[in-house]
């Protein structure tokens, strides 16, 4: 379980965290106003909300800054802006105020424009220009500065103001005030001038009249430049390099084009279809805002998707398509936060459930089967009612634009209209007469749908192909010129193939244009033979479908679902919390009963089956309490018997585990007591009265040393020491000392010995027992029998000996085997009589002498070593064992006494 919910944690933390890491590194430069690119690819974005944007040639931010929004009581738009080969950057903002005349129509005056520079690294520095409306002519609904224009560290603004162009040249990085070089007034109507530069000797090229080319050399006068570039061209996207050549887009073939007007020479570019690089397949006619920068590349913007990219090419082509931020400390930070974050919620959730478990596992596992699936359930129905109330606002949207264009191709009446009538010298009638009826279109279409965001835009229909000739909402303003624009260069190909398939029956597209998703109705316009001269849009953002009302009704619909949810999960875990206390009060019981208390009784009040349920509880308890008593009574008897440690050795905790065959195989010290009464006068109850006096001495020391005895009877006993031998060692030592005052010492033997030894359950299924198997204790009535025969009572084996080591500090000497053959024995000296340890310790060095001669068979050096044994300790029954083996080896079956051996 603690796996599950681990995992659980870390794959909601992970998921959390990579969620919130794709979020965060994506950046959002919001709808582009204006754009540049500079020499090194560093991509600089203004928004029409006001965020300028800075980042890498590979779309990976440098910096970001959201401008002031107010001025006072007056609103900030920012509408351009230019960079110069130091990478500063020069943002053209406008202080402006919506104010409301004395007929109630809706004017936009602007009072102050400003000049503002950003360094490279983004810090504001102070303006290079501002201009107070006021002061110059009053404020108006019309800007002051129309575009700025950059040439080395020179900038120049070009400016309007009662029907004249002035050139204002700036130098940013000096001290010489802003001063007008050179002043214009055009032949046509500044209404209808749609782009312009400058050209290095301060030649005006401008664009106007539905896209035709007209320049103003620096005396004043002014050429129609349209035979050059042709009487049928409509131009737009006006730049200029150093060496003023002129770059504009032809909407009517849709190519990019140079124009040289020193040597009347034209040369274009690309057209629709130029790739602009084959790896990344983008093509000439999906880029928008095409121009000249100033290290000689040009750069363009792609809108026409929900995520414009921009290019620069020419000398060098780089595309950037997504920007993001790059990984720094505090973005880590951030992440580490949010995997911490998530993670703790995680634990604290889990942790309430695991409580509610707790105090009602039952209830617990209720909520958890049935809170998941009411949820999906609820979220299901909440979709499902979503998406359809959605739906039926795209059809209400769709309805209430159709009625809208219905309205506007009923009122508008462009019988007169024409593409030859609006690239004629009458353009501006044209184009007035367009404006006005459009103007009075827009406010019937607005009145029938009920909606003042609808923006209107007539497709005027000539040679099969449709043009964009006005629109009523400056959001929906064309990309280019005014006015016949073709849709193909306006909207991109899938879309305005969708568009020029309605021409004849209408319908609806949704399209995307500024990165902003749209929804357009279109109606075709007639002429009074019936004819098909153009086409009417009204056309609204797709998400402008859902107004605050209408948006809070979404809301509702998401959130109701999951308030009832919460609601009804709550109510249900006070009912079953209510109805399970029954359940809780018998948990409680049996709680108390594993605890051991056995006496307990549930105290249930409530008259239904969970009553009944603790009446028969309580009885049960009471019988089981009986039953157990016994059953704890017989055990504790039985463990008598059969010692708890036995078979833990096996691996079970109790002796209910044990079954037949079970066995366990590892290194096992023994110990062997053998004791009898001293003398032949002591009867057997009296034997009997004497092993229980000394029971408690003997298993307090064998416990003492973490021994299991196995075996405990009249004739001794047999102990398992399972952790080291030091512990057989030390509890026969002990078992010496206590045993030397009793009458069982007299005949007392030990053996010690260290081997493998196999622990198991042997018998039948009608008796079984635990039996200890091992080599030694198969030799044990050997050794013996050996022990009487040497006539020794306390020994080790030699494995036994090289597992104490040299660290275990004890007295011994080596005994060897006598005439049986076997492997050598060694008698412990710890635990003797002092005097009989003293005079064992003496003679050790020459009765181990008398052992290794005898085991190499030099019987006669032998028996002097064991001779002089027992010169000093004439009570050694080894010794004198020993050297009457050498005298039979020597001269045949000793027939003399031991005081005879001892005085040869």
């Amino acid at each position: 379980m603690k796996i599950i919910r681990t995992a659980a944690i870390l794959i909601v933390s992970v998921a959390v965290t990579i969620l919130f890491a794709v979020n965060l590194m994506r950046v959002d430069a919001g709808t582009p106003a204006a754009f540049t690119i500079d020499a090194n690819g560093d991509l600089t974005i203004l928004s029409e909300n006001g965020v300028l944007t800075r980042t890498r040639s590979d779309g990976t931010l440098v910096w970001q800054h959201t401008l002031p929004d107010k001025s006072g009581e007056n609103e900030l738009r920012y509408v351009s802006l230019v960079g110069d080969r130091n990478g500063a950057i020069y943002v053209l903002s406008q202080e402006h105020k919506y104010t409301i005349d004395t007929t109630g129509v809706v004017q936009d005056a602007i009072f102050k424009e400003t000049i503002y520079v950003y360094s490279d690294d983004g810090k504001a520095q102070k303006s290079v220009l501002s201009v107070d409306k006021d002061t110059l002519t009053g404020y108006s609904t019309e800007p002051y500065i129309q575009k700025l224009q950059m040439t080395g560290e020179t900038m120049t603004a070009i400016c309007r103001t009662s029907g004249n162009y002035d050139l204002l040249r700036i130098k940013p990085y000096g001290d010489a005030a802003p001063q007008v070089f050179k002043s214009y007034r055009p032949s046509a109507s500044q209404d209808y001038i749609e782009d312009m530069t400058i050209l290095s000797d301060g030649s005006f090229v401008y664009s106007a009249d539905g896209g035709r080319l007209f320049m103003i050399d620096p005396n004043g006068k002014e050429t129609k430049l349209s035979p050059l570039v042709g009487e049928n061209s409509a131009v737009s996207g006006l730049s200029v390099d150093t060496k003023d050549h002129i770059y504009y887009t032809e909407l009517m073939g849709g190519g990019f084009y140079s124009l040289d007007v020193a040597n009347n020479r034209i040369e274009r570019l690309y057209n629709p279809k130029t790739e602009m690089g084959s790896e990344n397949k983008i093509y000439f006619d999906q880029l928008r805002r095409t121009f000249c920068s100033e290290d000689g590349s040009f750069c363009a913007v792609s809108i026409a998707s929900d995520h414009p990219f921009y290019v620069r090419f020419g000398k060098a082509e780089l595309v950037i398509k997504a920007l993001g931020r790059g990984w720094d400390t505090l973005l880590a930070a951030k992440l580490v936060g949010v995997f911490a974050g998530t993670a703790a919620c995680m634990i604290i959730l889990l942790w309430l459930l695991s409580m509610i478990g707790r105090r009602s596992m039952l209830t617990g596992r209720i909520l958890l089967n049935y809170i998941p699936v009411y949820i999906t359930v609820m979220l299901a129905l909440g979709t499902v009612f979503m998406s359809i109330y959605m739906q039926n606002l795209r059809q209400m949207q769709k309805e209430s634009l159709s009625a809208a264009a219905r309205v506007a191709a009923g009122v508008l009446d462009a019988s007169a209209v024409s593409k030859a009538t609006m690239q004629a010298d009458n353009f501006e009638k044209q184009h007035a007469a367009l404006q006005k009826q459009m103007t009075a279109a827009a406010q019937y279409a607005c009145s029938i749908s009920d909606r003042d965001d609808i923006g209107l835009v007539f497709y005027l229909l000539s040679d099969d192909n449709l043009y964009c000739t006005h629109y009523t909402n400056s959001r929906d303003s064309f990309f280019t010129t005014m006015g016949l624009v073709p849709v193909a260069y306006e909207l991109d190909a899938g879309t305005a193939k969708a568009i020029s398939a309605l021409k004849d029956s209408g319908g609806s597209v949704n399209f995307f244009k500024d990165a902003v998703e749209y929804t357009g109705c279109f109606e075709p316009v007639k002429n009074a033979e019936g004819k098909v001269v153009g086409l009417i849009e009204a056309r609204a953002e797709k998400s402008a479908a859902l107004g605050k009302g209408q948006l809070s009704a979404v809301a509702y619909i998401l959130i109701l679902p999951l308030v009832a949810a919460l609601l009804t999960i709550i109510w249900l875990l006070l009912t079953l919390t209510r109805a399970f206390r029954p359940l809780q009060e018998l948990g409680r019981c049996i709680g108390e009963i594993s605890t051991g208390n056995w006496s307990v009784k549930a105290t249930i009040t409530s008259h239904d089956e969970l009553a009944n349920i603790g009446a028969s509880f309580n009885q049960m308890t009471e019988k089981l309490n009986q039953y157990i008593s016994n059953m704890v009574l017989l055990n504790n008897q039985y463990i008598k018997f059969i010692p708890r440690e036995l078979f833990q050795l096996l691996g079970k905790s109790k002796v209910t585990d044990l079954k037949l065959y079970d066995k366990s195989v590892r290194d096992i010290s023994l110990l062997y007591v053998n004791f009898t009464a001293e003398g032949s006068t002591v009867d057997n109850e009296a034997y009997f009265q004497m092993l229980n006096e000394n029971s408690d001495k003997v298993f307090e020391v064998v416990e003492k040393n973490r021994g299991i005895i196995e075996r405990f009877d009249g004739s001794g006993m047999f102990v398992l020491f399972p952790w080291q031998v030091q512990d057989a060692l030390s509890t026969a030592i002990a078992l010496k000392e206590i045993l030397t005052v009793d009458a069982l010492s007299g005949g007392i033997k030990m053996i010690i010995s260290t081997d493998e030894t196999l622990v198991g359950v042997a018998g039948n299924q009608k008796r079984q027992t635990i039996t200890v198997i091992s080599k030694t204790v198969m030799d044990i009535y050997l050794i013996n029998s050996l022990m009487d025969d040497i006539g020794v009572r306390y020994v080790l084996t030699r494995q036994a000996l090289e597992k104490l080591g040299e660290n275990f500090y004890f007295n011994y000497r080596e005994i060897g085997s006598g005439a049986s053959g076997k492997e050598t024995l060694f008698e412990f000296l710890d635990g003797m009589e002092p005097y009989e340890k003293k005079l064992h310790i003496v003679t050790k060095t020459e009765f181990e002498k008398g052992i290794k001669e005898y085991q190499t068979k030099h019987f006669v050096q032998a028996r002097k070593h064991f001779v002089n044994v027992l010169q000093i300790n004439e009570k050694d029954r080894v010794a004198i064992y020993y050297l009457m083996l050498c005298d039979e080896k020597l001269h045949g079956p000793a027939r003399k006494n031991i005081e005879t051996v001892v005085c040869d």
